[in-house]
């Protein structure tokens, strides 16, 4: 298969460049691309192979259980069985996606991440990915992101993205465990990781989709750290 080139990356989204603005443009024909690499869409996205050629998708992670694979043999694929319920949890498939959707920034191609609306499983494992800090890679400045940062970030460029309560719970809890994440990151970003160990994004303040019993009984415990939000509230990571 050749690959679609797809469309050129932004300078800021290449390692080394100064800002961290990144215009992806907001709710476009779906899926949405909320980096150069990585876009979000629905089943429907993920069964229109000519589409996803012209967008220069390389790749399709697949996160819905319910869900086949639409076009095995047309783009590189991984499938990973979650649900879409309270009782489903992202951790046992975090490190097999994050790998996947490494290997795609890498390589500089671009992949499709779906579920069956495009909402809640999909958005919650790319948050995963972008909340880790992932050195040497095309994406970089868009790594490392706090919790809040994350989900603004993918909202604003799909503004369906709305993750479960249990997804929400989770990706709280492990915001506040970043720094245990990968023995491989180099030292500069371990002295970052270290600063923000037990630090959360989403316990001050009301935050709509974080004010739950759940999370409220237990946000206390953890310092508020939210580097790319100034004190006016406004993200510095568009």
């Amino acid at each position: 298969m050749v690959r679609h080139p797809g469309p050129p990356l932004p300078a800021a989204c290449i390692v080394g460049a100064r800002s961290s603005f990144i215009d992806m443009g907001q709710d476009a024909r779906p899926p949405q691309l909320v980096s150069p690499c990585i876009c979000i869409g629905s089943k429907e996205d993920a069964a229109d192979a000519e589409w996803l050629r012209e967008l220069g998708v390389t790749h399709v992670l697949n996160v819905a259980r319910e869900a086949p694979l639409a076009h095995p043999a047309q783009f590189f694929c991984l499938k990973v069985d979650l649900l879409d319920n309270a009782d489903q949890t992202l951790r046992p498939f975090r490190d097999q996606t994050a790998a996947f959707m490494r290997n795609v920034e890498g390589i500089g191609g671009r992949v499709l991440v779906h579920c069956v609306a495009g909402c809640s499983r999909s958005v919650s494992v790319v948050i995963t990915h972008l909340m880790a800090a992932v050195p040497a890679v095309r994406c970089a400045l868009l790594h490392g992101l706090c919790l809040r940062t994350a989900l603004a970030h993918i909202r604003r460029h799909r503004s369906l993205a709305y993750p479960n309560q249990a997804f929400l719970y989770e990706l709280a809890v492990m915001e506040t465990e970043r720094s245990k994440t990968d023995g491989q990151l180099r030292w500069q970003i371990m002295s970052r990781l270290r600063q923000i160990f037990k630090a959360s994004s989403v316990n001050r303040g009301v935050i709509a989709e974080f004010n739950f019993y759940k999370w409220n009984k237990i946000k206390r415990q953890y310092r508020h750290h939210c580097p790319e939000y100034d004190s006016s509230g406004c993200c510095s990571v568009q």
